[in-house]
């Protein structure tokens, strides 16, 4: 029967009465998978699902397969409450969740899945599963070359702000921990289950890198009254010392780096422009702008860093700071196509850029502290 299965499968795929006998005789021997192909040849297509899943999870990629080519909304419903563990309460990948609704041509519903689940993650401080959530639905959107949303972009931005802000104080990189930490601050609803310790971290961070000044801004809302029971006991004593000491002098400014837009030059972790109001891919490695005379690439997923930082980053740890892969640093080299590079994923980030525009003069009213 296997081998006739094949023929018919091969050479008479559309005889859906064949089928049904094939798909009859496997249900018989308690042989679902096959059945269910068979089912789906035959075009009954709710008994497919039903033995599909009675397979096992093996099975969901045919699933998904059929679904997306029936495009009958009972048949979606029953497949995402399999997915998502209303069937048999076990809840299944996410991915599997965005890559049905990728497939049936419902982006805009794969996102708000995959974001849904990554913000209950990381509510949960589960940073790391949320951060590979995010990372592969960006990633899966911008190899399909769809629009990449402005709110998947941010919460990937911002949650890796935090992991990368990790590995630079491994790497004795303070300042470069302290920016990235302070723009994590500044959105530190993202992070409710670990919201202290972060703006602990910060001050810290901060003091080290010489930022006086931003390191008093943050031990003073670290000391109002919702947050400062929450201090750890070893440096209540500190923080609260720090806070009661205005710091008049500005911080020392950052360095500065053109815009890969206009050429107006900006500090080097800001990703929008003021000049030319347009919103800039970030630097898996620094956390900083894209410069276009180092546009570079990780070789093992894509995603743009500036070669000078990517390069360091790897020889201190042969691991992309962003995909956790190992990556030999002289894997690493330049773009000789920075323009056209640039071009093709400003061009996906289009609606996130122009989001973006909208938000950016309420932004720069809102007091950060």
């Amino acid at each position: 029967m296997d081998e006739y299965a094949k023929i018919v499968l091969k050479h008479n795929d559309r005889d859906t009465e064949e089928h049904l006998k094939i798909a009859q005789f496997y249900e018989g021997k308690a042989q679902w998978g096959k059945a269910a192909r068979h089912y789906d040849r035959a075009e009954q297509y709710s008994k497919a699902l039903k033995l599909y899943m009675s397979d096992g999870e093996a099975m969901i990629p045919a699933m998904i397969e059929m679904v997306a080519k029936v495009k009958m909304d009972p048949l979606t419903h029953e497949l995402v409450d399999y997915l998502m563990g209303e069937t048999d309460d076990t809840p299944k990948e996410p991915q599997w969740t965005f890559k049905l609704y990728r497939a049936i041509g419902n982006v805009q519903q794969a996102v708000r899945i995959a974001i849904n689940i990554a913000t209950q993650e990381q509510d949960l401080g589960n940073y790391k599963y949320a951060h590979e959530i995010l990372l592969d639905t960006y990633k899966d959107i911008r190899n399909s070359h769809m629009n990449i949303p402005h709110e998947l972009s941010q919460r990937l931005l911002f949650i890796h702000s935090y992991q990368l802000a990790k590995r630079l104080v491994k790497m004795n990189d303070h300042m470069g921990a302290a920016r990235l930490l302070i723009r994590v601050c500044q959105n530190i609803s993202q992070f409710p289950n670990n919201k202290v310790n972060i703006m602990t971290t910060t001050i810290g961070e901060c003091s080290q890198a010489g930022l006086k000044q931003a390191a008093y801004q943050w031990a003073c809302v670290l000391i109002r009254p919702e947050n400062i029971d929450n201090i750890p006991p070893k440096f209540k004593t500190k923080i609260e010392s720090i806070a009661r000491k205005p710091i008049r002098q500005e911080d020392a400014p950052e360095p500065l780096t053109p815009c890969p837009f206009c050429r107006f030059t900006i500090p080097e972790t800001r990703l929008d422009c003021p000049q030319c109001k347009k919103v800039i891919p970030f630097c898996c490695a620094s956390g900083k702008h894209m410069v276009l005379t180092e546009w570079s690439s990780c070789p093992q997923c894509s995603m743009v860093c500036n070669y000078t930082d990517m390069k360091r980053c790897l020889e201190i740890d042969p691991v992309c700071p962003i995909c956790d892969k190992p990556t030999a640093p002289m894997s690493v080299t330049i773009s000789n196509n920075a323009e056209q590079e640039f071009k093709a994923l400003v061009d996906l980030m289009k609606d996130s850029g122009n989001q973006k525009e909208e938000e950016a003069e309420d932004a720069d009213k809102d007091d950060q502290f």
